[in-house]
């Protein structure tokens, strides 16, 4: 049988006849320059990539290169199992020209992780966002409403989506007024994402203030984390990187609690200057921030969308697409919209709040709609807009 040494720091040696009487004789493969983090687990990412070579007979050379490589991305992370990577992580590996090092906190590779190992992201999100705190109080408060009555009817949101297949009822809730919500949904296969800014904070602010990731420790592993952020690429150049340093510290945080993420961007003029979305998408990308799905304004033209499939493919393959948002437009109005969206590509889905709840639940305020009624009318607002997607 053939003999495999491994060498540490100098790769790795295959004698797969007799035994010469140097070791550099045999079929030897120099490895890759690594900053060596934790070697828990090297043995295994090492004998992992060989065997992927070996059994598909793709040589000894082809076999040894696989196994150094994913002996290197094992020794430069910080976990063991969690840490092996995909095929697409060691082919990028690779192909990285000679003098490459790879260190530990590798921006592209831990993307590359995140996005490539591990159980993919769904194909399709279609979500109800009721994660509205703002708005929900005021609406509240015209009709003499606290926290409590909010309370009870995002329990109403929640039993209208407990109604309808998980699939086609994923959500966006907040844990202000929706904890119970929260709770009730999660474990039930469906998408749900939380959000984590200060509702219209203008630079970005935390609810969590400095300490994201020790909130985000807390939660649910399922659980998404959602920002929206009001960004315009053409505002003063430091307030935009105010803007990015929030979102990197908020990516920092999803990296190191292993999670998701969705970024809500809306420029507050693209109503104005649609192309402003796709102009704020790039801005993000060249910050360095890489979000598992973008979420973003419906656009009134498939033209606009190319844009943004133009800057995605460019910045991130692998990206998990777009979520669209509704802004509170009727279904007539967002129809041919979100059939521009689907057809570019790049959307995924939808996560819609107020064009679905906001008129029951100003009827439900007002006491003129009982609770099953509200819950009847959401599923047949929600039901509409899916069928407009699919």
């Amino acid at each position: 049988a053939a003999i495999v040494l491994k060498r540490g720091a100098q790769g790795c040696s295959i004698f797969s006849d007799a035994v010469p009487d140097r070791i550099d004789d045999g079929i030897t493969h120099r490895g890759f320059s690594t900053e060596v983090f934790n070697v828990l687990g090297a043995g295994d990412g090492f004998l992992a990539g060989f065997l992927r070579g070996w059994l598909r007979d793709e040589g000894w050379e082809k076999a040894a290169a696989y196994a150094n490589g994913c002996g290197a991305l094992v020794v430069s992370r910080h976990a063991c199992a969690p840490a092996m990577p995909s095929m697409i992580e060691l082919e990028t590996l690779l192909n990285k020209q000679a003098g490459y090092r790879l260190v530990h906190g590798d921006t592209e590779f831990a993307h590359l992780h995140r996005t490539t190992a591990g159980s993919p992201p769904p194909a399709a999100v279609l979500a109800l966002a009721f994660d509205h705190r703002k708005q929900f109080a005021d609406l509240a408060a015209r009709f003499g409403a606290g926290k409590k009555e909010i309370e009870q009817f995002k329990d109403l949101l929640a039993a209208a989506l407990e109604e309808m297949p998980p699939a086609i009822s994923g959500a966006i809730i907040d844990d202000t007024y929706g904890e119970a919500p929260l709770t009730r949904l999660t474990g039930t296969s469906r998408w749900l994402a939380r959000p984590v800014e200060v509702p219209g904070s203008q630079p970005l602010a935390f609810e969590a203030g400095d300490r994201l990731a020790e909130k985000m420790r807390a939660w649910p592993a399922e659980h998404v984390a959602k920002c929206l952020v009001a960004y315009d690429p053409t505002h003063p150049p430091e307030f935009c990187r105010t803007q990015e340093s929030s979102l990197r510290a908020l990516q920092n945080a999803v990296n190191a609690t292993g999670r998701r993420w969705l970024l809500e961007v809306i420029p507050p003029a693209f109503e104005q200057k649609q192309s402003l979305v796709a102009q704020a998408v790039e801005a993000l990308y060249r910050s360095g921030l890489y979000p598992t799905w973008w979420k973003l304004p419906a656009l009134d033209s498939l033209e606009q969308w190319k844009e943004i499939v133009r800057v995605i493919h460019q910045y991130d393959p692998h990206c998990a697409g777009v979520i669209v948002l509704g802004l509170d437009q009727p279904l007539a109005k967002l129809t041919p919209k979100l059939k521009f969206a689907k057809d570019s590509g790049v959307g995924v889905g939808f996560a819609i709040g107020r064009s679905i709840w906001r008129q029951p639940a100003e009827k439900w305020f007002a006491k003129t709609l009982d609770d099953r009624a509200a819950i009847e009318t959401i599923k047949k607002e929600f039901a509409a807009v899916v069928a407009a997607w699919c």
